[in-house]
């Protein structure tokens, strides 16, 4: 999930030693967390996501297609409490079965009791296939209400050199803990490139075991020319490394 107050849901999935933080998972929900996750731990993020598409040209439809992606996964290398390397990777059905891979990081900007921002940014290696070459920026920030709720904001852009187009996206996420093992996440999500399209989405995680998540969200649009849903499901966990190790 990705609210530090709303999802305190922290997973470990092998414990080799002593957690040394609660553990933030950025599942569900298109929102990245502010949060880095510490020093000498790997955090992995994986889900398996079905798109659907449907379009109509001059009161037409077109055909539609259906897409899975079978592995979308992220993995976290933490180097400290301000600092993480990220790297993420997809396999899906379809004409391309790999995705071009990321690799990034995120640096903690500011932090306190209600309020938490950061950096990221991650490239595509496109020397893998046939996908463009890209950059990514984001800002990203949550802001704690109460316990219960708080705010996830993430602003960025994705620059592709190889057409000099400059996307522009944002998500705002709302989070609230329904209980010490369940958390429920609402959020809008959209972007801009000659075009602006905008989304939303709900999902639930729940904490299996005190540091393993489970998690299902859904979402889209739906337009009078288009229909773009998406499922996910997915798990969270977190392999920590203590000195002796």
């Amino acid at each position: 999930m990705k609210i530090s107050v709303l999802f305190l849901m922290n997973i470990l999935f092998v414990v080799l030693g002593m957690a040394q933080q609660e553990l933030i998972s950025e599942r569900p929900g298109q929102a990245l967390s502010p949060n880095c996750i510490g020093k000498r731990s790997i955090q992995v993020q994986s889900g398996m996501d079905l798109f659907h598409f449907e379009e109509k040209k001059h009161g037409v439809n077109l055909p539609s297609s259906l897409n899975t992606s079978i592995s979308s996964t992220v993995v976290r290398f933490g180097l400290g409490n301000k600092f993480e390397i990220n790297s993420g990777i997809n396999y899906g059905i379809s004409e391309q079965l790999l995705a071009s891979p990321l690799v990034g990081f995120k640096a903690s900007l500011f932090k306190n009791q209600w309020h938490d921002i950061a950096l990221q940014y991650f490239t595509s290696l496109h020397q893998l296939n046939s996908d463009p070459f890209s950059n990514t920026i984001k800002f990203i920030s949550s802001h704690s209400f109460s316990e219960k709720i708080g705010l996830g904001i993430n602003t960025g852009f994705n620059y592709l050199p190889e057409s000099e187009g400059l996307t522009v996206d944002y998500v705002l996420s709302i989070g609230f803990n329904a209980s010490h093992k369940i958390g429920i996440v609402l959020e809008n999500y959209g972007n801009y490139m000659n075009e602006f399209k905008t989304y939303w989405d709900v999902g639930v995680g729940y904490l299996v075991a005190p540091l393993f998540q489970i998690d299902t969200y859904f979402g889209g649009n739906k337009t009078r020319d288009e229909t773009d849903l998406f499922l996910s499901i997915g798990l969270t966990y977190r392999l920590d490394f203590n000195e002796e190790n």
